[in-house]
């Protein structure tokens, strides 16, 4: 079991993880699809870690400020050096249509705090096009 965040994964399930710099987001986003709607995981396991990434409070400023408010958001964000702030996840839409979604941003400057705006916006922009 790793800790993470005050809860406890099994290692097996963790999906997260520095994202290093070049670092496109495809595989990030295939590996969250193939987790929560894909066969991966056992139905089981499948609802076990969709509960655990649904519960998710870090992304109130980025994906859930960006969604709309009655689609159902699971997802893991993460932060670094140069401002970097990224969220991956699965959206379902009103009419429970799931998305995969990956936002990854940094800045040139070193000392650059994350844009969690600018994370929002990106899902906002996503939904828009994706929706129902």
């Amino acid at each position: 079991m790793t800790p993470y965040s005050g809860r406890t994964w099994p290692k097996r399930a963790r999906v997260g993880g520095h994202v290093s710099a070049g670092h496109d987001g495809r595989s990030t986003m295939t590996t969250r699809r193939r987790l929560l709607v894909g066969g991966a995981l056992d139905p089981g396991g499948r609802t076990r870690l969709g509960t655990w990434l649904r519960e998710n409070t870090t992304n109130r400023d980025t994906f859930r400020a960006g969604l709309p408010a009655d689609w159902t958001v699971a997802d893991k964000t993460g932060s670094g050096g140069y401002g970097t702030r990224n969220d991956v996840g699965v959206a379902w839409t009103a009419a429970g249509t799931p998305i995969v979604l990956a936002v990854f941003t940094t800045h040139a400057d070193a000392g650059a705090g994350p844009d969690n705006a600018l994370v929002a916006a990106a899902a906002a922009h996503l939904a828009a096009r994706c929706a129902d």
